[in-house]
């Protein structure tokens, strides 16, 4: 029997992400405060900690775009489902 063809796609944590991307958490943190859909997209978990998550995909997307900025690649990307 054969497994089924999912595919489970990667969370990252910030810390992660900003090694990546060559910025610090702190970047990240600003872009997600910015309010104006700059930076790669993330999810935040519900809970007391509310933890941030950051697609593999979309940061690839992001460290490709960041040439032409993040503004850009936001126009040409779904946004993530909550």
């Amino acid at each position: 029997m054969e497994a089924p063809s999912v595919l489970a796609e990667r969370l990252l944590r910030p810390t992660e992400v900003a090694e990546m991307l060559g910025v610090t958490t702190g970047t990240l943190k600003v872009w997600r405060h910015r309010g104006d859909d700059f930076g790669p997209r993330y999810k935040r978990f519900p809970g007391e900690r509310g933890e941030i998550r950051y697609l593999l995909s979309e940061v690839e997307v992001a460290d490709v775009s960041k040439s032409v900025g993040f503004r850009r690649m936001r126009e040409t990307h779904q946004p993530l489902k909550s």
